[in-house]
């Protein structure tokens, strides 16, 4: 048969989404909880009459970061639960015996991861909604959506410059590095078997920790007139090699997957 059939895609799909919608609705319960007591906590306290209009806009944009932050932490993470359904002997031999092929089945896994992602994004904005209402509810003083300011702080950040280099390039570096972090745990939880979280995690660190001290080393002796040069050269550097690096470990995650045998080895899935 063909290697890529859409009918077979969307059935390939429909039995993950089955197989892990339980899960998807503790997540996106989870990242409700967890973005609504950002929210609350920080922008109830400057809620009340008396408190400056700065002061409110500067905590509702720090409870907006923290917001934010937590989804990064999300989507680094969300390669941990990317293939749930291949851990067990049992677990195995239902997908092999799937009628699809592994890049159908593959692809299925990430079109939900997407979904899930973009769930979780959507739980800021009904967070949001729930802190205006209840704001209103309690008859608060001052109430002001919150996700009308996050796209302002998106458009503004981008006219900016971080070491002198424009901060949209940082910011594509930074996103670089997320879907690099993000396709190692995807990688982890397909060829580990046992502790991936922990593992891919330690493996991160020392990766983090030893592109640190390159850095420091490297920038050692750097004169004050070739900073901005620097800086530019290692945010587009940056940028292409945590690029090509989640691509390769993509590429990598497939091919194991496509490999996968119904009897492994207890530690890692060859």
């Amino acid at each position: 048969m063909s290697n890529f059939n859409y009918s077979r895609f969307g059935i390939t799909f429909r039995w993950i989404e089955r197989y892990s919608r339980n899960t998807m609705i503790r997540v996106l319960f989870l990242a409700l909880a967890v973005y609504l007591f950002i929210l609350l906590m920080n922008t109830i306290t400057a809620s009340y009459k008396g408190i400056p209009a700065d002061m409110q806009q500067l905590t509702l944009l720090r409870a907006i970061r923290s917001c934010g932050m937590a989804y990064f932490f999300w989507v680094i993470i969300s390669g941990t639960w990317f293939c749930q359904n291949i851990k067990t002997k049992q677990q195995r031999i239902t997908v092999k015996m799937l009628p699809a092929t592994a890049l159908e089945k593959f692809l299925s896994h990430m079109a939900w991861l997407a979904i899930q992602l973009i769930g979780m994004a959507l739980m800021f904005c009904l967070a949001d909604v729930i802190r205006v209402a209840l704001f209103a509810a309690l008859g608060l003083d001052w109430i002001q959506w919150g996700i009308p300011v996050f796209f302002n702080i998106s458009r503004v950040a981008g006219d900016m410059y971080i070491l002198g280099v424009k901060s949209a390039t940082v910011y594509a570096a930074c996103a670089a590095w997320l879907l690099w972090a993000q396709s190692l745990y995807v990688l982890g939880s397909i060829l580990l078997n046992r502790y991936n979280s922990v593992i891919v995690s330690a493996i991160h660190v020392i990766l983090i920790v030893a592109l640190v001290w390159i850095v420091s080393k490297s920038g050692s002796g750097t004169a004050p007139a070739d900073i901005t040069m620097t800086a530019e050269t290692a945010a587009y550097t940056a940028m292409t090699a945590f690029a090509l690096l989640g691509i390769f470990n993509w590429v990598m995650a497939y091919r194991l997957y496509s490999r996968m045998q119904v009897i492994n080895n207890k530690l890692i899935n060859l």
